[in-house]
């Protein structure tokens, strides 16, 4: 009985230690590598898996169709730029560009489009301008490095110098990676082959020296491996056959250890002349080109098929060898079945658009086949679950940076923004992707003779992409399933309810993901002004928030501009949306206003409603109160009687502004019986004025602006305005008494445009007198003498006489979103403008002439 307990004591002690062994055999941290194709076309391989079933019928790619059938591929894997720089910037830093420690956007810089853009993109990369991670940068061969990981670069590296130049302590080995060979700030090879110009043998200026070890001519038995006869004995080297000669060194230096290998193919990136590529794919191809032409175009440049074959080779010789190495640390194992490795292109195809197959664009273009990556992940581990099958998760370049991570049980570095998603649990149990929408921004141009980018922002979000253009303030909307080549915007016409619900649940994810980030954004070349956030699409079709006229001072909370499509809403994008009282329609004015597109009419019976309680989407203006900034243009029918403007609180305490006659007045007040109130006269002309109100706890002040000029102030401003809950509006008081404690029937009667609610910012002097557009005069407010913009309505010209100003005068001409049409400038005192061109519509006209603004409305009939 003994002997038996202790038999089965002794067996459960061996099967615990054999379950101890096993764990600790699979929990070894695995080998990570990633290989990076540069300007490999979506179509550009010779396999359907990763690509939906459309493969080129010219590129011949074995190596990279049993990677795709033994692991899993992934045809909507993305990368995070259109072009080479911003995607490895990405991957490497894990960050979106608009990170301050990431801010590559581009190649070069933003502005690649000539000097007569509409718009100017941000900077991009180092101060200097070069396309470069900057030190501060958190690396993810630095996240591994601390992770217990030996690290290497091979090839390409183009986000930072080599050491033997580096100026910016962004070499390489000063960014985790122990070992660089070859990689440096060059985005092209210059020359693939090495050369003896200088015994020895070494690769050109623009491949960094680490690589030259490796630059001796082919051995007789590397013909024999690569080409399969004697060809290439003596020849020169390629450097795509140098790299996996080095990466395989690395590996056998390191092989005690686990390591992070960043394999960065200069292949297919040009040159892609025939004389590019190795001696014998270059026959090779250039007889498939005659014998047996691509139906795709694909053999437009046989030169890159060449070296597209040539680099699937050497990614055959690295899986080759992690399938034949055995693996110490497992013993018993192969390195393959303790490594993971994930292939992606780093952006579309560089030759023509059908590089993509059937996907629309090409590289640094931002349709899918600028951005969509060839994208495999394989292992021959017992953990990679579901091998040999095709996954639809879409996924993009920088979760690479936490999956590998993750994987190496490493921790993610603290106070540093990490974006992508690791796709761990995805590889290891098939968990679904934790991420509902992926997001590109770019804020600049590249165009040229083969490609058109202009500044967008896109989400793509389930089936769904959307599009957002800056020059035009206008959307895109594609469904990636039914429309591969996205050919139809399903915003354009007449969209369904169901459409404008999905365009406008994306538009608010993206706009919103915009201000998360801190997303620089591009400037009109014509004034330096930033331009607008992507509005959001309305349910009711109606399109953006017109940004024509002057416009408020930015960092607002609530935004009432009256526009056509907000009505009543709020187009800061906060969702501030008010209600009208009493309920029904209410009045606008489309010929008369002062910012975007019509102003507001009130009767002198309504009033809009901002909130009610503590609860409405509104909060913010019943919440206890340190400062306050308030603007709008008003224009009262006439200065009688008392006219709420604005009401927060009530009369125990609160914030209005109100008409009182001829005065413009204001209070703070702190209870029933303490406030401060102030006043100034207010133009008794008929026309528009700018008003302003600010209060600042702090400071104990409060003052009155008038057309940014200020008119009253008060330095005993009362403590922080306590909760405030009542029934306040624009325009009038609901119930209850208002703020100055008077009765809530005091209606404003005239128009208002532009109300502006900031929280918490007290406007400086310098916003304020912008905001108001100082020294802007509407010209339906000047003498006839003055000046004169007749016909109006016009046909084809219209007519300007301002012979009563000395300065020539710079005309520019808006359509109705903003969008500038005509800028010319005038010696003459009477001049015509030509117009036959424009369409028929409503448009704003702005001459700056001795210092001052003047717009007028006109309408092309």
């Amino acid at each position: 009985m003994t002997n038996s307990k202790s038999m089965k004591s002794i067996s459960t002690y061996l099967l615990l230690l054999f379950f101890i062994v096993v764990n600790k055999v699979y929990s070894q941290s695995p080998n990570v590598i990633v290989i990076i194709a540069d300007d490999m076309g979506w179509s550009q391989v010779s396999t359907g898996l990763t690509n939906l079933n459309n493969p080129s019928d010219f590129y011949e790619t074995p190596n990279l169709a049993t990677l795709a059938s033994e692991g899993i591929a992934f045809p909507y894997g993305y990368v995070n730029g259109s072009n080479c720089a911003p995607t490895r910037a990405a991957l490497l830093s894990g960050q979106y560009a608009s990170r301050p420690t990431n801010n590559i956007f581009a190649v070069d810089n933003l502005n690649r489009g000539g000097n007569s853009t509409l718009l100017i993109g941000p900077d991009n990369g180092l101060p200097s301008g070069v396309d470069e991670l900057p030190k501060e940068a958190i690396t993810l061969a630095e996240t591994m490095k601390t992770a217990g990981y030996a690290t290497v670069h091979l090839g390409k590296y183009h986000v930072g110098e080599n050491e033997a130049t580096n100026v910016s302590d962004n070499a390489a080995t000063d960014q985790g990676f122990d070992v660089n060979y070859g990689g440096g700030t060059k985005g092209n090879p210059g020359n693939y082959f090495a050369s003896n110009s200088g015994a020895p043998y070494t690769f050109g200026s623009n491949i960094g020296p680490e690589l030259d070890p490796y630059a001796d001519p082919y051995t007789a038995a590397e013909s024999l491996m690569l080409a399969g006869d004697n060809s290439l004995t003596g020849t020169a080297k390629h450097v795509t056959d140098a790299m996996a000669d080095a990466a395989m060194d690395f590996i056998d230096t390191h092989i005690n250890s686990p390591f992070f290998m960043h394999f960065s193919n200069y292949a297919i990136h040009g040159p892609f002349n025939p004389s590019d590529a190795r001696p014998d794919l270059r026959v090779k191809y250039e007889a498939k080109a005659i014998s047996n032409p691509s139906s795709m175009g694909h053999d437009r440049k046989p030169g890159q098929a060449a070296l597209a074959e040539g680099m699937d080779q050497t990614i055959g010789r690295l899986i080759d060898y992690l399938k034949t190495t055995a693996d110490p640390r497992n013993p018993g194992k192969m390195l393959s079945e303790n490594t993971l490795v994930y292939f992606i292109s780093d952006n579309g195809g560089a030759v023509h658009s059908d590089d993509a197959g059937p996907l629309r664009g090409m590289k640094g273009e931002w349709y899918e086949g600028g951005i969509r990556s060839v994208s495999i992940v394989w292992s021959e581990a017992s953990w990679l679950v579901n091998k040999g099958t095709i996954n639809s998760t879409p996924i993009v370049g920088f979760d690479i940076y936490p999956t590998f991570v993750e994987a190496a049980g490493g921790t993610l570095p603290a106070s540093y923004d990490i974006d992508g998603v690791s796709h761990w649990q995805l590889l290891t149990n098939g968990t679904a992707l934790n991420r509902d929408a992926l997001y590109w921004h770019y804020p600049g141009y590249l165009i040229d003779s083969n490609r058109d980018a202009r500044p967008v922002s896109i989400i793509r979000k389930g089936d769904y992409k959307l599009i957002y253009n800056y020059e035009t303030e206008s959307y895109e909307l594609y469904h990636l399933i039914n429309d591969i080549s996205e050919t139809t915007n399903l915003l354009a016409g007449s969209p369904d309810l169901a459409t404008l619900t999905i365009g406008n649940g994306m538009s608010t994810d993206l706009r919103n993901h915009l201000i998360n980030i801190s997303a620089p954004l591009p400037t009109y070349r014509s004034n330096g002004q930033t331009v607008s956030l992507p509005y959001i699409i309305s349910t009711t079709g109606s399109g953006p928030n017109s940004t024509a006229g002057c416009q408020p001072s930015s960092g607002y909370e609530a935004f009432w501009d009256f526009d056509l499509a907000s009505n009543l809403n709020d187009a800061s994008g906060n969702n501030h949306n008010p209600t009208l009282s009493p309920s029904g329609a209410i009045t606008y004015d489309d010929i008369d206003f002062k910012e975007g597109d019509r102003s507001v009419v009130f009767n002198g019976t309504e009033a809009i409603q901002y909130a009610t309680n503590s609860t409405s989407p509104d909060s913010f203006l019943n919440l206890i109160t340190n400062s306050r900034s308030i603007m709008a243009w008003i224009k009262p029918s006439s200065l009688t009687g008392i006219q709420d403007i604005f009401d927060e609180g009530g009369q125990n305490r609160g914030i209005a502004i109100r008409l009182n006659n001829s005065n413009l007045e204001a209070i703070v007040r702190e209870t029933s019986s303490v406030a401060d109130q102030i006043s100034a006269s207010f133009p008794d002309d008929g026309d528009w004025h700018h008003i302003t109100f600010i209060y600042s706890e702090a400071s104990t002040l409060q003052k009155l602006y008038i057309d940014g000029v200020e008119v009253a102030t008060s330095s005993s401003a009362p403590a922080p305005i306590a909760s405030h809950y009542s029934f306040g509006g624009i325009g009038g008081k609901l119930s209850g008494n208002d703020s100055f404690q008077n009765a809530s029937d005091a209606f404003f009667i005239g128009k208002m445009d532009a109300f502006v609610v900031y929280n918490d910012v007290v406007l400086t002097p310098t916003q304020i007198s912008d905001s108001a557009c100082s020294g802007t005069l509407s010209a339906q407010g000047l003498d006839a003498n003055v000046t004169s913009i007749y016909p109006n309505p016009f046909e084809d010209q219209l007519q300007v006489d301002i012979t009563a100003f000395t300065n020539d005068v710079k005309v520019t001409l808006f359509d109705m979103l903003g969008k500038t049409i005509l800028i010319k400038n005038y010696k003459e005192k009477t001049f015509s403008i030509s117009l036959e061109h424009l369409d028929k519509g409503v448009y704003l006209l702005q001459m700056e002439v001795n210092n001052k603004l003047i717009t007028q409305k006109v309408i092309k009939r």
